[in-house]
């Protein structure tokens, strides 16, 4: 009995906390609508609040040094090149140098155990597998490594990716 009249009294306790707190409730759930006010008409509460500045975007133009700064960089300035003296004869032995290193692909590799292989073809070729020891467009594979191959031809030593660095 005296169980029950515990479990009434505190559901008469908790009836009354919500009634005494209905109307806030509601005032939060449903808050009062703003009277309406033209946009012309003047009045004493507007009068008082402060006026805001105008924002405008700056120019494009003030903006292009930011364009033009190179972002990977820290110092936000382009590395300096150095400047190298290269003959005419030297700077086309050069580019057919790299012209023909440029025309060999690497597309894969294969390591398996001891077993290493890579697929690659020359310009205009398909590619193929090749393991250490054979020759492309002229260039022997001295080495088959996780990421690149190494090959030589004409006592010149050359490394291909298989991504760009």
């Amino acid at each position: 009995m005296i169980r029950i009249t515990i479990q009434v009294l505190l559901i008469m306790a908790c009836l009354v906390a919500l009634w005494a707190l209905a109307p806030r409730v509601r005032e939060a759930l449903h808050p009062p609508a703003l009277p309406m006010v033209s946009p012309n008409a003047t009045s004493v509460a507007n009068s008082a609040a402060p006026s805001l500045p105008e924002l405008a975007l700056p120019s494009f133009e003030r903006l292009t040094h930011l364009l033009n700064a190179p972002i990977f960089f820290s110092s936000r300035k382009l590395p300096r090149a150095e400047a190298v003296s290269v003959t005419a004869e030297q700077d086309g032995d050069r580019e057919e140098k790299a012209r023909d290193v440029a025309r060999l692909k690497l597309f894969g590799i294969m390591m398996h155990g001891n077993k290493r292989r890579a697929i690659m073809g020359a310009a205009g070729g398909a590619p193929r597998w090749f393991d250490q020891g054979d020759t492309i467009a002229g260039w022997r594979i001295d080495r088959i490594e996780p990421g690149f191959v190494v090959v030589r031809k004409n006592g010149r030593t050359e490394r291909i990716d298989l991504y760009k660095r």
